[in-house]
């Protein structure tokens, strides 16, 4: 699943209800926010993802975790928060 588009992650990403307390929801929302951490926080310029699913991804990311219960939302932030530095893709 590693190799799965980012496109085709985001849409499933799309499809999960942000309110889900669905356990398998649940997991596969954590599998597809750690796949888009490690692109977006890629310095790799062949990585760059799609202005438009980066966009379409962070939207619906912060709505998720924004309805996730308290205690899911660490397992959420950990992919992003485990490589922030002061990169570029950070800034951006």
């Amino acid at each position: 699943m590693e190799k799965v588009d980012l496109h085709i992650l985001n849409t499933a990403f799309q499809l999960i209800p942000v309110d889900t307390v669905n356990t398998e929801h649940k997991q596969w929302g954590a599998f597809i926010v750690k796949q888009f951490s490690s692109s977006l926080l890629s310095c790799d310029r062949e990585d760059r993802v799609d202005y438009s699913v980066r966009y379409s991804f962070l939207e619906r990311f912060a709505y998720f975790t924004l309805n996730a219960s308290m205690h899911d939302i660490s397992d959420y932030l950990k992919p992003f928060l485990d490589d922030f530095n002061g990169s570029k893709p950070i800034a951006d």
